[in-house]
This record gives structure tokens, C-alpha cells and sequence, in this order.
């Protein structure tokens, strides 16, 4: 058996395994399960819609919640948008520092070392083209 005639394939292969491996342990540290409740007809059809693009109903909705969250939060006037950042900043490090998590801010909008500050620095884009469509 000769060594070394793949070294850079199976190096560049341990590298993305193990690149993989610390997204999905950052993105397991990063959630949180969140209770809704939905009527039959609605859960029925987010099983069907789930199934349709292959992922959990549980995951599916998660997605879906993720953007119309930021849809709502791009929609409010620019001052609530800014408190709500802030608080929801706050509210993150908080429940991350419960997992040993620790968040290092840099930047005036709290984005920096850490990037888990998402919402003040969306606080400081321009939204203005999703009201003007509701109008």
C-alpha cells in the first residue's frame, strides 16, 4: 500500500468534515425551541408543504418563522426598530450566556468578535422600500 498519493484530498476531505462539524455544533448551541399552537387545517398543511421540500414540519416552520420575523421586524418605524434591537440583543446573550456562550461586541451596533448581535446592526439598514409596498 503506497501513502501520500491522495494526502492533499484527504486532507482537504478532514478539513471540510471537520468545518462541518463545528457549523452544526455553533447552529445547535445557536436555537431554541419555541411552542406555538395552530389549528388542525394549518399543522396539516405545514406537514404536506415540510414533506414537499424534504425536512421536518419542525424544521419547516422554524424557517418560516425565522423570515417573517424579520419581515415584521423590517416593517416597524425606525425608532421601535431600534428598541426592539436592542432588546432582543439583550435577550440573546442572555439566554447564550446560560450555555456558557459569551458574546464580545465591537462595533457600535454590537456586531464584531461575535455576530450574534444580528438585530442592531438590521436596525441600522434601510427598510424603507417594505413600507412603501403596504402602501
Amino acid at each position: 500500500m503506497k501513502f501520500g498519493r491522495f494526502t492533499k484530498v484527504a486532507k482537504s476531505m478532514v478539513n471540510e468534515l471537520v468545518q462541518a462539524e463545528i457549523e452544526a455544533e455553533y447552529q445547535e448551541a445557536h436555537t431554541t425551541s419555541v411552542s406555538i399552537k395552530a389549528s388542525v387545517s394549518t399543522a396539516a398543511m405545514l406537514t404536506v408543504l415540510s414533506e414537499m421540500f424534504g425536512q421536518s414540519r419542525y424544521a419547516f416552520t422554524g424557517e418560516i418563522i425565522e423570515d417573517f420575523t424579520a419581515d415584521l421586524f423590517a416593517s416597524l418605524p425606525d425608532e421601535m426598530r431600534r428598541t426592539a434591537a436592542e432588546k432582543a440583543d439583550k435577550i440573546t446573550t442572555e439566554l447564550l450566556a446560560k450555555q456558557g456562550i459569551t458574546i464580545t461586541s465591537g462595533g457600535p451596533a454590537g456586531n464584531g468578535i461575535n455576530e450574534d448581535q444580528t438585530w442592531r446592526g438590521l436596525a441600522c439598514a434601510d427598510f424603507s422600500y417594505i413600507r412603501n409596498e403596504a402602501a
